[in-house]
């Protein structure tokens, strides 16, 4: 790479050294010809000299004339090319992207956007049960649903407007750095709205348990063993005194969701390193079920397997 940048600067030198001098013989020969008096002829060469010499002396070699003038901008053209991003890549189906893609390789604007889409369809969905209109925003949107005492839970109707705010920042002010935080906030806020909006899942795993004799706690808020991080899972085992296992319940995963949570799984394990980490959510594929496993979930079941959880909590002495 070296090499082919070294040749046109050395072609460049000779080529401006040698336009300079004929330049300067040109302009002698002139004004010996004309007995060294000055006339516009003269003037307009002197002129041409100076800002030659201008381009020659100061620091522009982009726009510098040279021999091989536009093969170095060509090269500088292609050296300085983009890649391009993972973003702009064909979409799979959600199960082969799942099960192929890293997390180095996750774009997380595009997550982010994901998450919100989601978010605000969810909304809206919930809105128009309720008869509310639709040509609202999303801030809008979530003030109608308190006063109209849809969503009732304090935390979540907090949570929303921050996500919102955040959402704004990111998207109107530019403020990138937010990305990851607003990713974190609105998965779990996400869950918690599946759950407000009717879904069975997790009032099925709440009854179950119960019937099982197995002590549970719903959303309490835990501290990491450096008292430094927060977090609000929807299950805890047996307490969060003691806590044993942390269980999600989430509806259908998209894509956005599953990386999401692959980061929630990994932050779990470094803050909760004792505790086992047990997500629940509807219609699994197995690669997103394998994907999830290995990036720290202890365990991910699909709906149709709660029996199964449940035993599993009976089996290793949570009640």
């Amino acid at each position: 790479m070296s090499s082919g940048n070294e040749e046109p600067a050395k072609g460049t030198g000779l080529f401006a050294t040698v336009t300079y001098v004929i330049l300067i013989l040109v302009l002698s020969a002139v004004l010996v010809e004309d007995r060294w008096v000055l006339n516009w002829e003269i003037l307009g060469l002197l002129t041409l000299l100076a800002g030659y010499t201008l381009v020659l002396v100061l620091p522009v070699s982009r726009f510098k004339i040279s021999a091989s003038g536009i093969e170095a901008e060509v090269l500088r053209l292609k050296n300085t090319a983009p890649t391009p991003s993972p973003a702009d890549e064909s979409t799979k189906e959600a199960e082969t992207v799942v099960s192929q893609a890293s997390e180095s390789l996750t774009d997380p604007r595009s997550v982010f956007l994901d998450l919100s889409i989601e978010l605000e369809k969810r909304l809206r969905q919930l809105g128009a049960s309720h008869g509310i209109s639709q040509k609202m925003g999303m801030g809008q949107l979530v003030n109608q649903l308190r006063r109209r005492q849809v969503l009732t839970d304090a935390w979540l109707i907090d949570a929303l407007q921050l996500f919102i705010q955040k959402r704004n920042q990111i998207v109107h002010e530019g403020k990138i750095e937010l990305i990851q935080s607003a990713i974190e906030m609105g998965t779990v806020v996400l869950g918690r709205l599946e759950q407000t909006s009717g879904k069975p899942l997790f009032d099925k795993l709440a009854d179950l348990l119960t019937r099982a004799e197995i002590r549970f706690e719903i959303h309490p808020t835990l501290r990491s063993e450096d008292q430094a991080q927060l977090y609000v899972p929807d299950f805890v085992v047996p307490n969060s005194s003691n806590p044993r296992y942390i269980i999600e319940v989430k509806g259908p995963l998209s894509t956005s969701q599953a990386y999401a949570l692959a980061d929630v799984g990994r932050r779990l394990k470094t803050n909760y390193p004792d505790v086992k980490a047990i997500l629940i959510a509807q219609n699994l594929t197995p690669e997103m079920r394998n994907f999830l496993v290995s990036r720290y979930w202890a365990y991910v079941f699909d709906d149709t397997e709660i029996e199964e959880l449940v035993s599993i909590l009976r089996d290793y002495g949570a009640m």
